[in-house]
């Protein structure tokens, strides 16, 4: 059964519009945590998002005196170092990016700090529908499927699409992206998110279709201006910001629904640095640091008075004709992704 969302319930079409210019905003009261300086250390992925992070984030912390330090790394390699740490007195990183799926799973193996809204005056602009009492979610965005208009004839309307065999070798997939892909597959062919059978046939299909893999966003991005790949699943952010650098694509929304993503940040349960880390997760909610990644990733800001200008408000919002918006059970994903994985390694990512 698909898990329903709060994000369904209220007016797609209007669930930028909180974020537009007119909103009150919230002064950064980030003084109190970082009067001292130091440094904070943020783990990471990297690329697009860890420059943007530098960009938009960083100088508000070196406002106050704390210099950052990023961590860098994939979500499964940072997911394991978070857990082994979890039983050392004071663990080596402050903050972690993850999404909300990862951060179900570390929370669910005790490895991460409750979040106490006290300790962040942006805590009330935060859209209700996405607070979590261990997450501070940071952006968001729903799985598209994206094409170059010069290699497809047609525009898409679902992932049948990624199976015809006139794109054979032109399908691409981001291999950190393996859960959501599945879970697109999932609901394409078992019509749930929950339906992971389903999910592992279809992305079998795929496979057998001359699927192809790319470990970067970046490379990713190549493959489409070379003519490598012609269509694939992915973040509507990541097609904004795409288009936004040049590159020849389009994105259309399966009928068969859209997965949600929520990225946010977490804050381990020994980190070195507490008050530095909740100085940080503010310094992120500020509608400056929310405008840079929705101006340059495409991401829809997780507070309600980011100030967007309205040309970026219109562009980000949903479609009238969008299809139903939809949630995963956080916690059996959480629990089912260890396995999920080892599947994904033994029969799409090292398989021949």
């Amino acid at each position: 059964m698909i898990k329903d969302t709060t994000f369904d319930r209220i007016s797609r079409r209007n669930f930028i519009a909180g974020a537009s210019a007119g909103a009150v905003a919230v002064p950064f009261a980030g003084q109190s945590f970082a009067q001292s300086g130091g440094s904070v250390t943020v783990g990471t992925w990297g690329g697009d998002y860890g420059r943007l992070l530098r960009e938009n984030v960083d100088p508000i912390m070196a406002d106050k005196a704390v210099r950052v330090v990023q961590d860098v790394g994939d979500s499964d390699t940072r997911m394991a170092k978070t857990i082994a740490q979890r039983i050392l007195p004071r663990g080596a990183v402050d903050v972690q990016c993850f999404d909300n799926v990862k951060a179900q799973a570390l929370r669910n193996a005790d490895a991460l700090l409750p979040i106490d809204p006290a300790k962040l005056p942006s805590w009330n602009a935060i859209r209700p529908e996405a607070r979590d009492p261990y997450i501070v979610p940071h952006i968001v965005s729903a799985q598209v499927i994206i094409y170059d208009p010069e290699q497809v004839d047609e525009p898409p309307t679902d992932l049948d699409a990624l199976l015809n065999p006139k794109y054979k070798g032109k399908v691409g997939a981001i291999i950190a992206n393996y859960y959501a892909f599945l879970m697109a597959g999932a609901l394409y062919r078992g019509g749930s998110l929950d339906d992971y059978e389903a999910g592992k046939s279809y992305l079998k299909d795929v496979n057998a279709n001359g699927l192809r893999l790319y470990a970067q966003p970046e490379a990713f991005t190549q493959a489409f201006k070379s003519k490598e790949i012609a269509i694939a699943v992915i973040w509507q952010a990541r097609s904004i910001m795409w288009q936004n650098a040049g590159v020849r694509i389009e994105s259309a929304w399966p009928k068969s629904g859209a997965m949600l993503y929520v990225s946010g940040l977490v804050i381990p349960k020994n980190a070195q640095n507490k008050d530095a880390a909740y100085a940080y997760i503010e310094a992120a909610l500020q509608p400056k640091a929310q405008q840079g990644f929705a101006e340059n990733m495409g991401y829809m800001p997780s507070i309600a008075n980011a100030n967007l200008p309205p040309n970026l408000a219109k562009r980000l919002e949903l479609p009238p004709d969008a299809p139903k918006l939809v949630s995963p059970d956080l916690d059996k994903l959480a629990r089912e992704l260890p396995a999920m994985s080892d599947w994904w390694k033994k029969n799409i990512e090292y398989k021949g």
